[in-house]
């Protein structure tokens, strides 16, 4: 880029296909994982899986695997190690979720009953 040639030169020209070899993220936490892939301009969706022989959050798998092309923005499936059995896609936790009862918000520090007046 920014290279004055003579006519008739020859020029060799280079072009993407969008493909990104798709990095090693296992054995990564699922923080430093999802950051590498979405730097990279990967989409990424997490796995969870109940695993007693590694840290919670450990990256036991991914797919596509390491080392395979996958195009700019498409999804990457990682497999995060897990001490509960919250098996599933996970995603961010909405708040007032509607057909979720464990999002609803409440407000902290509010009486069980009717309010006392002293």
């Amino acid at each position: 880029a920014g290279v004055s040639v003579d006519a008739g030169s020859k020029v060799n020209v280079v072009t993407s296909t969008g493909n990104i070899v798709v990095p090693n993220v296992v054995g990564n936490s699922q923080a430093q994982a999802n950051a590498t892939l979405s730097n990279l301009g990967f989409q990424v969706a997490v796995v969870n899986q109940v695993d007693a022989t590694h840290p919670a959050g450990t990256v036991l798998a991914q797919a596509p695997t390491a080392n395979t092309k996958a195009k700019k923005g498409s999804l990457i499936t990682i497999t995060v190690a897990s001490t509960s059995s919250t098996n599933g896609v996970s995603s961010p936790p909405r708040a007032n979720a509607p057909g979720n009862p464990d999002s609803v918000v409440q407000p902290p520090n509010q009486p069980d009953g009717p309010a006392q007046t002293p």
